[in-house]
Formats: structure tokens, sequence, C-alpha cells
């Protein structure tokens, strides 16, 4: 008896639902971290009482319906400092991972088409990698002084040596392809091959550490602000709410459960954010190929 073999339907060009897909610890990630951003933008706005206004006989008062998430020493309610401070830790976060991204993408670019620029300029860099982040960071706000412009400052040169690293070895690879070494030979220059073939394809690797670099950010300035080193008061951040809740872990768990849960949360929530990233660029760039 033959067998037969019945065709298989072809698949449609250009499907790739599957690559887009999000799954239910991507799809809170991105919930919270639009809560996180609404928070920053709005700020003021959104709180009962105002994050420096000092309430009368609300000193050290647990979670209530009146104060959700408790009030500080200071007779303030933590909820809405929490809220304030989002904007402060956001924006930080942000500047980071945005001035890390372009620094460390241009040299890493930079160091493969200008190869004289390669050996001195990595060097350089690798002496910074060999810092840890947050010791780096220490010494340069310890020299600054703490605010956050010299916080920002200060974990954009803790950072971007490692974005430049991995932007160098993604270009190392694009340029040995044979597409850009045919368009070098039909007379395309550097900077035209730069453009048109390196950056393309340094854009999803670039976006997957941009995310890495805000994460470890958002949890590098809560501990210097824990050190003091950070944000001055009275402008309210995650880690100097954490700095002053430490006299009173005791007696007030609040004080330190509501800003830790919104760090953790938070740095986890970009991660996975940039888990989904790095699985839809690399499904993309297979399904280019």
């Amino acid at each position: 008896m033959a067998t037969v073999i019945e065709p298989v339907a072809p698949r449609p060009a250009g499907r790739r639902k599957s690559v887009w897909r999000i799954d239910t610890t991507t799809g809170l990630s991105v919930f919270w971290l639009v809560v996180v951003v609404v928070a920053a933008l709005l700020g003021e706005r959104l709180t009962r009482y105002g994050a420096t206004t000092a309430l009368p006989d609300a000193r050290l008062l647990p979670p209530s319906p009146e104060h959700l998430m408790g009030t500080d020493n200071f007779f303030r309610d933590v909820l809405d400092r929490l809220i304030v401070g989002a904007r402060s830790s956001m924006v930080i976060a942000l500047a980071v991972a945005l001035a890390s991204s372009l620094l460390g993408g241009a040299l890493g670019i930079a160091v493969v088409v200008w190869r004289r620029l390669d050996n001195p300029i990595m060097r350089v860099l690798d002496g910074l990698i060999a810092f840890p982040g947050i010791i780096l960071a220490i010494m340069l706000v310890a020299a600054f002084g703490g605010g956050q412009w010299q916080v920002v400052l200060a974990l954009t040169v803790a950072f971007f040596p490692r974005i430049a690293r991995v932007v160098r070895a993604v270009t190392l690879s694009v340029v040995a392809s044979p597409y850009v070494e045919a368009a070098g030979v039909i007379g395309g220059g550097r900077i035209w091959a730069a453009w048109h073939h390196v950056l393309p394809n340094v854009l999803g690797p670039l976006g997957v550490q941009a995310t890495y670099v805000m994460s470890r950010a958002i949890v590098i300035d809560a501990a210097l602000s824990f050190l003091g080193l950070g944000v001055p008061p009275p402008l309210p951040t995650w880690g100097n709410m954490l700095g002053d809740a430490r006299t009173f872990i005791g007696q007030a768990w609040w004080m330190v459960f509501a800003p830790g849960l919104c760090i953790v949360f938070t740095a986890l929530a970009v991660n996975f954010a940039g888990d989904w990233l790095r699985d839809v660029t690399d499904n993309a760039t297979e399904a280019s190929r």
C-alpha cells in the first residue's frame, strides 16, 4: 500500500506573531513600569497630603485606610513620598541608561571603524571595568558631591565601558560579514558602512544593555542615597527613604518595606522587560536570515 504524503501548507511570509508574544511575567512587569512612569510624570498631582507636608499627630502611624503605607518619623505620608520619589529614581535611571548607551555605543563602533583607536581606548575602558560599579560610583560622587546630576555622571562613567565592549564585539562580527565587505568593494566608505550596516545591527543588543544598566542604576542610586551620597533631602527618593528608615526598622517596619519593595519590583520589572527585548531581537534577527 502506497504511502500518501499530503503537502504542507506554506507559512505566510512575514508572520511573526510569536516574536512579539508577551507572557504573564513580562505583562506584569510592563504594567508595573507604566504605573511607576505615571507616578514619575504626575508626581504631586497624585498625592493626598504632599511629600513634604508634616501632618499633626501622625508620627510613625502604621498602615491604615487613612495612610495606606503609614507615616514616617517626620509626620509625613509614606505613600505620597513614594509617588514623588519615583520621579527622581526614574529620571536618574533613564538618564544613565541613555547617556551610557550613547557614549558606549559611539565608542564601541568608533574603535572598530578606526582601528588605531582600538588599543588605547579599550585599555582605558578595561581599567574602568576593573572597578566594581558601586565602588567607582561612590568614589566619583564623593569627589563631585551629592546631587541628581552628579549621580548620573558617576553611574554613566561606571557603566558605559561595559556597553562599549558589547557594542565593539557586535560591530566586529557585523564588519566581518560578506555584505559589508562587498559594500567596501563597490566604494562604500567607513562612515557609510557604519551608518547603513553596523548601526541597525547594534541597536538590538544596545537596547538590551540599556535595560540592564537602567535596573542596575536604580539599585546603585538607592544604595548611594542610603549612604547619604545621593540626592539630598528634602527631595524624596526611594534610597534616602530607606536611609531615614534604618533607625526605626524595629518600630516602623513599613518605612523600610514600602521603598524597598518599590526598588525591588522596579529593578525586576526592567530586567524582565530586557529579557523580553533580547528574545524579540534574537528571534527577529533569525527570522530575517
